[in-house]
């Protein structure tokens, strides 16, 4: 397979979240994007990760790509979304793997 055969082309458009990760526990632990964030639309359907286009991201941006981050230490996520053009504004929320409780960030997304 081709480098051109492996390219993915978006639905909608993809959307790129940079993560900075700190691990403020007493104890190694492990982030992974899928599962633990999604977006959501204006209008209330979220989507997931994609990790194919994620590792591409990694690759390219040269960040961590799912990270064992040790107490205090820092990790660099991405996390790519294919997500649809009909909505500017969207909010990062707590993936289903997540703790709900954890509140959103607010993105605007041009």
């Amino acid at each position: 397979m081709t480098f051109q055969e492996q390219l993915r082309k978006p639905v909608g458009r993809f959307a790129l979240v940079f993560i900075t990760v700190t691990n403020r526990g007493l104890s190694p632990d492990t982030f992974v994007p899928y599962g633990t964030v999604e977006i959501q639309d204006g209008e209330g359907r979220t989507y997931e990760e994609d990790s194919v286009v994620s590792f591409w991201a990694y690759v390219e941006y040269k960040t961590d790509i799912g990270a064992q981050v040790n107490p205090d230490a820092t990790a660099y996520v991405i996390a790519a979304f294919d997500i649809p053009k009909r909505s500017d504004t969207y909010t990062l929320v707590p993936g289903s793997l997540a703790n709900r409780s954890t509140g959103s960030i607010l993105l605007s997304i041009p």
